[in-house]
């Protein structure tokens, strides 16, 4: 408990130096105070970039964390997470979650432009709920990431999800999200189908 109100009190207080000590220990970053927050919450809410850079770099920080995401939209520079965590770019979480999915789920456009410059991506991976990255972009209707996703050519434009049979064009279809709609409907890859209901909700 005091090594926690330590590493809580150098990072409120940008006692780097103390951080550091506290890291070399091989103190456990992932764990979570009274008010169960980590040390990377409080170094993303205060502002400090330096110090959030130092946790996500640390070997063991836990880049699924709630908070890793937060820090990839708020706080570190793209650059900064994927080099630390590159080997980790196709890590799943519990839900069956990778970045690219939570990414492109909450619309964070810039982080999905960078993951997608990875070899070793795999953008047709899915979630529990049987989901990919393309349906998680479609169904937010997060128009700017779709675009990305069709530009890589690995990409599986005609994959359903099993249970529904649907793919990521029906879903567009299904949430009136006409410049999507448009954009699938225009890739040589994909597979029209209900060509009727297309139509109808590209012309209306």
């Amino acid at each position: 408990k005091n090594l926690d109100k330590a590493l809580i009190y150098a990072i409120k207080h940008k006692k780097n130096n103390i951080l550091r000590y506290l890291l070399k220990r091989g103190f456990n970053l992932n764990i979570t105070d009274k008010y169960n927050e980590t040390a990377l919450f409080y170094a993303i809410d205060l502002g400090y970039r330096d110090i959030a850079k130092m946790i996500i770099r640390h070997p063991k920080f836990n880049v699924k964390s709630i908070e890793s995401k937060v820090a990839i939209g708020r706080c570190i520079t793209i650059e900064d997470v994927l080099i630390a965590q590159e080997n980790d770019i196709n890590q799943q979480d519990m839900c069956g979650l990778t970045r690219l999915m939570s990414a492109s789920d909450f619309g964070y456009t810039q982080v999905v432009e960078y993951l997608l410059i990875y070899p070793r991506i795999n953008v047709n991976m899915r979630n529990n709920c049987d989901e990919n990255a393309l349906i998680m972009a479609v169904k937010n209707g997060h128009t700017e990431i779709v675009k990305l996703l069709l530009q890589h050519p690995g990409i599986n434009v005609n994959y359903q999800i099993r249970s529904v049979k649907e793919n990521a064009l029906m879903y567009a279809v299904e949430g009136a999200h006409i410049e999507i709609v448009k954009l699938l409907n225009q890739e040589e890859r994909a597979q029209t189908h209900h060509l009727e209901y297309i139509q109808a909700i590209t012309c209306g």
